[in-house]
C-alpha cells in the first residue's frame, strides 16, 4: 500500500523517473511497465515536455523513431539528428526533421518581420508623443498619421492577451475608481494620459526574450549543419 501511494503521488508531480522506479521496486511485469511508460510519454508530449517523452520512448518502450519525432516536435534538432544516425534513421532526416526545420524557418522569419514592423511603428509613435510633451505639455496630443490607430490592435497579436487581462484586473479589494484608472491606462488610445506608458509596454513586449534567441540560435545552428545556408542567412 505505501509503494502504491508514492508511485500515484510520484504520477500527481508528474516525477516520472521515480513513477517507473517505484514500478520496478513494485516487481510491475514487462506488459504493465509498458503500459505505464506509453501513458507517461503521450502525457508529456501533450505538456510539452518532449526531452522527457523522447527519453522514455527511448528508454522504455525501445522506439527510437517516435523519440526522433517527439525531440523534433520539441525543436530539439540536435539530439534529434544524433539519434537518426545512431539508430540508422537518416531516412527520418529528410522524412521529418528537415521539413520540420523549414516550416520553423519560416515561421520564425514571418514573426520576426512582423514584430519589426509593429516595434517601428509603435517606436515612431513614442517619439511624436514625447516629443508633443515636451513642445505642449498641457495640451491633448493628436494623430499624425491616419494608419497609426491600426498599431496598437496589432500589437495586441504579439502582447499576449493575458498579459492585457492582467492589467485590467484587480483585487475583490480594489475600488472601481482604481479600476475605471486601470483600464484607462491600458487604453492605448491616442492622446490619453497614459499613451506613452501604454508604447513603452508594448514595446517591451516585442523584444525578444532569452528563451526566444536560444530557439533561434538552435534553429540557426541545425540549418548550417543541414545545408539551409541561404535559409540560415535569411532568419540571421
Amino acid at each position: 500500500n505505501m509503494y502504491n501511494y508514492a508511485l500515484t503521488s510520484y504520477m500527481q508531480t508528474t516525477n516520472w523517473q521515480m513513477v517507473l522506479a517505484m514500478a520496478n521496486k513494485m516487481e510491475y511485469d514487462d506488459k504493465k511497465i509498458n503500459e505505464l511508460a506509453n501513458d507517461l510519454s503521450s502525457s508529456y508530449l501533450n505538456m510539452g515536455r518532449f526531452n522527457d517523452a523522447a527519453t522514455i520512448l527511448l528508454e522504455y518502450l525501445n522506439n527510437p523513431e517516435s523519440a526522433i519525432r517527439a525531440l523534433t516536435q520539441g525543436c530539439l534538432w540536435e539530439n534529434a539528428l544524433r539519434l537518426s544516425y545512431k539508430f540508422n534513421l537518416s531516412n527520418l532526416i529528410d522524412e521529418i526533421i528537415k521539413p520540420a526545420v523549414e516550416e520553423s524557418q519560416l515561421i520564425h522569419v514571418e514573426m520576426t518581420e512582423t514584430k519589426l514592423e509593429q516595434y517601428e511603428k509603435q517606436f515612431e509613435r513614442l517619439k511624436v508623443v514625447k516629443r508633443s510633451k515636451i513642445l505642449m505639455p498641457k495640451l491633448a496630443l493628436l494623430p499624425t498619421d491616419a494608419h497609426l490607430g491600426d498599431v496598437f490592435s496589432e500589437t495586441s497579436s504579439f502582447a499576449s492577451s493575458r498579459s492585457s487581462f492582467s492589467y485590467v484586473s484587480m483585487s475583490e479589494g480594489g475600488t472601481r475608481k482604481r479600476k475605471r484608472k486601470k483600464k484607462k491606462r491600458i487604453s492605448g488610445k491616442e492622446g490619453s494620459q497614459y499613451e506613452e506608458e501604454f508604447l513603452v509596454e508594448a514595446l517591451k513586449k516585442l523584444i525578444p526574450t532569452k528563451e526566444h534567441k536560444l530557439e533561434i540560435n538552435r534553429l540557426l545552428k541545425i540549418l548550417f549543419i543541414l545545408g539551409f545556408n541561404d535559409e540560415a542567412e535569411e532568419l540571421q
